[in-house]
């Protein structure tokens, strides 16, 4: 687990330690999320040299227009996400965009038991839908929200940027999509922008770029300057605000190349979109009106206000005319042993004259260039065999040279490479895929065996296939396969991995998969031994299996292909592992298997970061549980689950936990359900509002998640919940026919 020192603001907002916003002093330690890697990246800069039409477009912005939408913004004496007058000015800034001719609508969320909106207006690219977004959080605060949040500097300054961008972008014949989103709920906890990442990202949309504005209107002395912030995966986008900034405006750039969830980039950050954070650079004084009802107008600075908005006017308008990287790369080896050939799709662009390809011996050093006409295909000659040869590509148009693709490379040979391979459970088969990304290759030869180190046997002989599928396979049976590949002077490779997969029978029973930690024995941290006889002893009368995490040091869908019910335990909350076979559970419950799922922070374990959490309506956690929110009581607190639908009620056995516990759970979750059943309710020893009544619980189909550890209730509680789940999957039945059949 990763952990940082972070302060509590509230019960569901935690900042980084450093985090500008704000001056807490409460600590503690959490977990913290690491960002994911990058969706999509740029990889170099285009040829920033002064562009006229750039220019042009920066010579539009207004200060005057700029201080009108301020004054607006804090003439709805509040934009409290809780309060009315934060709806009008969603609608306001709708009719902004509107009137400006962009596609524009709202983004509805809930978030308890209210429905706020962010505000997206589109310009659809002419024939690309790469989106290159500015971001802006509309919503404010103060110590007095209700009544009066004028919330100039944060984050009126930010929603003018974004809002005066779309002003004067809106006559730019772009090739790219431009997207201006103003979010709502940044002050309780980033909720919008959550809503809207998640969203983004379950759709896997095109952002290529996404640049947040928030706090960009103060200083403290003369210096017109700020700082823009991304992490360690995305320097190309603060280097290229920095060099827009250079070039078109006044303004001081000091770039970072870490940040902090602070802000509305940080949904996007974490899920590995190219984003960054401009904020004000206020030196050592930190804006002295803020989240207070004095953040007005008058305490910002125009020619900041002007500088910030020229540089994101020149970055969105570079965006629009510069040609992105060229993608689907492939250097292929001819197996001539002394040449290579370079493919790659047409850029979307249609004022693309050529392509460049930079080419070198050694990683990021590129001694030799090819320049091109508007081709998609080179073969590049008297090359030595067995180097490694590192390749970029660049397109360009009359405006300049644009973007680099990542690196590539290749290696010439003669005799063919070793070739890839992938062996993966199937519905009473095995998928094999291969493939090599030679040019020369006849066919290629398939092995299998049931024992690695066993005699293969040739199943494919000289194949030109590259998909197959194994239906020559038994129920529980590990089957293992290896590939070569020939080529048309007969030379044969070397063998290929050699990869295992059992297929998808579900019809061997019961499979009981043990994720819970080994603790010290003593109450709370309960060992293996106990966790195992607590769990045999649920559905000692009916055979089963098991399993346990860290004897095979991770499970996958071979591990639960041959059974039809999976019981999962993760009855600890030192190590969730969730997330490491989530995808493989997915792939099981769609093939027809059904689970039982309880644990401590089930769903932190699969998602990470800190609760509350909020799940559109194409996100797995919603697909697979029926899921839409998700919230953490944070007091031991629990006293039972309330059964519905004939699910017993399930009372926590105290003798299990600590003493501090005082006989009730804690970590419990709570859900709001979207499509699945609640079977159990929250009983609140403190009658919490937040939690009391809520579910606790739910059925979705044929998965049951527990939002609590089932091990720390009675054990005739359980051995009944467990029997009427195993009713309503229609098992118990099952078994009891084929009992009577046997008699």
């Amino acid at each position: 687990m990763n952990v940082r020192l972070i302060e509590k603001i509230s019960e569901n907002l935690y900042l980084v330690e450093g985090e500008i916003k704000g001056d807490i002093h409460f600590y503690e330690i959490a977990p913290y999320l690491e960002e994911k890697k990058p969706k999509f990246n740029f990889y170099s800069l285009p040829d920033l040299r002064y562009n006229p039409i750039i220019d042009s477009f920066v010579q539009r912005v207004n200060v005057d227009s700029i201080y009108n939408f301020l004054y607006r913004m804090q003439n709805f004496r509040t934009r409290f996400s809780y309060a009315d007058s934060c709806r009008k000015a969603e609608e306001w800034a709708y009719n902004k965009f509107s009137s400006w001719g962009y596609d524009t609508e709202f983004f509805p969320y809930s978030f308890q038991g209210n429905v706020w909106r962010n505000v997206v207006a589109t310009k659809w690219g002419i024939d690309s839908n790469d989106i290159f977004c500015v971001i802006a959080h509309l919503d404010c605060t103060s110590e007095n929200p209700y009544l009066l949040a004028p919330g100039a500097d944060d984050n009126g300054s930010g929603s003018a940027v974004v809002l005066e961008c779309a002003r004067v972008l809106k006559d730019l014949n772009t090739h790219h999509t431009f997207r201006f989103i103003l979010f709502t709920g940044e002050e309780q906890g980033l909720i919008g922008s959550s809503y809207y990442a998640e969203y983004a990202d379950t759709i896997d949309m095109p952002l290529r770029a996404v640049l947040n504005y928030d706090m960009v209107g103060y200083t403290d002395d003369s210096n017109l300057d700020v700082s823009i912030m991304t992490n360690q995966y995305f320097p190309w986008l603060v280097d290229y605000q920095k060099a827009m900034a250079d070039t078109y405006t006044n303004l001081i750039v000091y770039p970072s190349y870490s940040t902090s969830p602070g802000s509305d980039h940080w949904p996007f950050l974490a899920r590995g979109f190219p984003t960054s954070w401009t904020i004000e650079y206020a030196g050592s004084h930190w804006y002295p009106y803020y989240h207070t009802t004095n953040d007005t107008v008058g305490n910002l600075n125009p020619d900041l206000m002007r500088e910030v908005t020229k540089m994101t006017v020149a970055s969105m308008a570079g965006f629009g005319i510069y040609p992105v990287p060229p993608r689907g790369i492939e250097v292929l080896d001819p197996g001539t042993g002394d040449s290579l050939v370079i493919r790659w799709l047409p850029n979307p662009e249609p004022d693309i004259i050529g392509y460049i390809i930079y080419m070198g011996i050694s990683s990021g050093n590129y001694t030799d260039t090819f320049i091109l006409g508007n081709v998609t295909e080179i073969g590049i000659g008297n090359l030595q065999e067995g180097t490694t040869y590192y390749f970029r590509l660049r397109a360009f148009n009359n405006y300049g040279i644009g973007f680099a693709s990542k690196e590539f490379q290749g290696t010439p040979l003669s005799i063919p490479r070793k070739p890839f391979i992938r062996v993966e459970p199937d519905s009473f088969s095995i998928f094999v895929k291969f493939k090599n990304n030679e040019l020369d290759i006849s066919g290629y030869n398939l092995y299998k065996a049931i024992y690695p180190d066993t005699n293969f046997e040739r199943i494919l002989e000289l194949t030109n296939d590259t998909i197959y599928y194994d239906f020559n396979v038994i129920s529980g049976a590990k089957y293992w396969y290896y590939v070569e590949a020939i080529d048309i002077d007969s030379n044969v490779s070397v063998p290929s991995e050699t990869l295992s997969a059992v297929p998808v029978t579900l019809d061997m029973g019961i499979l009981i998969v043990d994720e819970t930690r080994n603790g010290n024995g003593n109450p709370g941290f309960p060992n293996d031994e106990q966790v195992d006889a607590f769990y045999d002893s649920l559905i000692s009368d009916i055979p089963h299996s098991k399993i346990d995490y860290d004897s095979l040091g991770g499970f996958n869908l071979s591990d639960f292909a041959p059974y039809e019910i999976l019981i999962i335990h993760a009855d600890d909350y030192l190590q969730q592992k969730a997330n490491t076979y989530i995808n493989d559970l997915y792939k099981y419950i769609q093939f027809g298997g059904k689970v039982i799922f309880s644990g401590w922070e089930l769903i932190k374990g699969i998602v990470g970061n800190n609760y509350p959490y909020y799940f559109g309506q194409n996100h797995p956690i919603n697909q697979i549980f029926g899921i839409k929110e998700c919230y953490k009581s944070p007091n031991n607190d629990f006293i039972k689950g309330i059964g519905l639908f004939d699910y017993p009620d399930l009372y926590v056995n105290a003798q299990k936990l600590p003493s501090f516990a005082n006989g009730r759970l804690y970590r419990v979750e709570s859900y709001n359900l979207s499509n699945s059943l609640p079977i159990y309710l929250f009983d609140s020893y403190s009658n919490d509002p937040q939690f009391e009544g809520k579910p606790c619980a739910s059925k979705k189909d044929n998965v049951i998640i527990l939002g609590f550890p089932l091990y720390f209730i009675k054990t005739q509680n359980a051995k009944e919940f467990i029997h009427k789940a195993l009713i309503d999957f229609g098992y118990i039945e099952a078994i009891e026919k084929e009992i009577s059949r046997n008699k």
